[in-house]
C-alpha cells in the first residue's frame, strides 16, 4: 500500500511556481520558540468561499497563541476569495493559489509546506473556538509521544448562529468518523504514516485515521469544544462516503468481508432513511437528538 509522503509532495511543490502566492516566513517564530513549546500550524483549504473565509481567518488570528504558522491553500478561486486572502498577507505565513486535484491534494500541499509540531486542518467556513490552540499546546506538552488529539465539535444549524455539539470519543473509530475539524495531528505521525491517499475522493481523512488506528497510534481526548463547523448536507455524497468507508475498513482488516456485506445492506437502509428525513426537513432534528444523547 503506497500513500503520498511529505517528501514527495515537497519535491513536487519545489519543482514549479504557483499561479499566485504570498505570506511571511515563520523562521522568526521558529528561532524564538521556547523549549518544549509547540509551533502549531493551521491549514485552511479554500475554493470560492468569499462569504465564509474571513470568519475562519479571524477565528485563528484571535487565538492569542503566539507560536502560530497559518497556511492557506486556494484551489484557483474565481470569486473574491483571493482579495480576502491578500488583505491578510502580512499575517499569513504562506498562501498560494493554483488548480489542484481536489480537497485532499490541497491538504497534502499544506502539510508539506508546514513547519509545525502540530497540524490542524480548518476548512473555510469552520472556526476554532477561543483558546483552542492554547488547550492544544498544553495537551501536546503533557504527552510524551506523537499523538492525534481530538476534541468535541459544534455543528451550526442551517441559517442560524446556534448549533448542537457532537461529543467525541477516540474509541468511536473505526465504526464512526471523528469530526475532521476537531482532529489535530502531531507532525511525526504524518512523517511516519504518510499523507492523504488521493485514491479516496470523499473519505481520505477517514482512511488516514484508520491507518493510524490500525498501527496503534495514540489518540488523546481534549474534553472541550474546540471547533464550530457549518452544516453540511448528507444527500450529495452520503452513498459514496459509505462505500469508500467500507472499502477503507476492509483495507485495514477492521471488518471481515462477511461483515462488510451486512454493513452494505445496513447502509442501503440507512441511506434511504437519510434521504426521506432530509426531504421532510427532519434530518437536522435527528442529528441534534443523537449528539445530545451521546454525552
Amino acid at each position: 500500500m503506497l500513500v503520498p509522503t511529505i517528501e514527495q509532495y515537497r519535491e513536487q511543490i519545489q519543482g514549479y511556481s504557483p499561479q499566485r502566492q504570498g505570506g511571511k516566513s515563520p523562521i522568526t517564530i521558529l528561532e524564538n520558540l521556547p523549549i518544549e513549546t509547540p509551533l502549531i500550524t493551521v491549514i485552511t483549504v479554500v475554493f470560492n468561499a468569499e462569504a465564509s473565509l474571513e470568519e475562519t481567518l479571524q477565528s485563528v488570528f484571535t487565538q492569542n497563541y503566539p507560536y502560530l504558522e497559518y497556511i492557506v491553500i486556494d484551489g484557483g478561486s474565481t470569486d473574491k476569495t483571493l482579495e480576502i486572502i491578500e488583505q491578510y498577507d502580512s499575517k499569513l505565513s504562506h498562501w498560494r493559489s493554483e488548480a489542484d486535484l481536489g480537497l485532499y491534494d490541497a491538504m497534502n500541499k499544506g502539510i508539506a509546506l508546514s513547519h509545525g509540531h502540530l497540524i490542524c486542518l480548518l476548512n473555510a467556513g469552520d472556526r476554532h473556538e477561543p483558546h483552542t490552540l492554547e488547550m492544544l499546546s498544553k495537551a501536546w506538552q503533557s504527552t510524551s509521544k506523537p499523538s492525534i488529539f481530538v476534541g468535541h465539535c459544534q455543528t451550526l444549524k442551517k441559517n442560524s448562529s446556534e448549533g448542537y455539539i457532537e461529543f467525541v470519543r477516540p474509541q468511536q473509530l473505526p465504526s464512526k468518523m471523528l469530526p475532521h475539524a476537531s482532529v489535530f495531528v502531531s507532525r511525526g505521525i504524518y512523517e511516519q504514516w504518510g499523507l492523504f491517499d488521493l485514491k479516496f475522493r470523499i473519505a481520505s481523512d477517514f482512511d488516514f485515521l484508520c491507518r493510524c488506528y490500525s498501527n496503534q497510534v495514540s489518540f488523546e481526548l481534549i474534553d472541550n469544544v474546540l471547533t464550530t463547523v457549518e452544516p453540511r448536507g448528507v444527500s450529495g455524497n452520503y452513498y459514496a462516503n459509505e462505500l469508500e468507508s467500507t472499502q477503507i475498513r476492509l483495507r485495514y482488516r477492521l471488518i471481515s468481508p462477511l461483515k462488510s456485506l451486512r454493513l452494505g445492506f445496513y447502509s442501503l437502509i440507512t441511506i434511504t432513511i437519510h434521504y426521506v428525513l432530509e426531504f421532510l426537513g427532519l434530518w437536522q432534528w435527528v442529528e441534534e437528538r443523537k449528539y445530545a444523547s451521546s454525552r
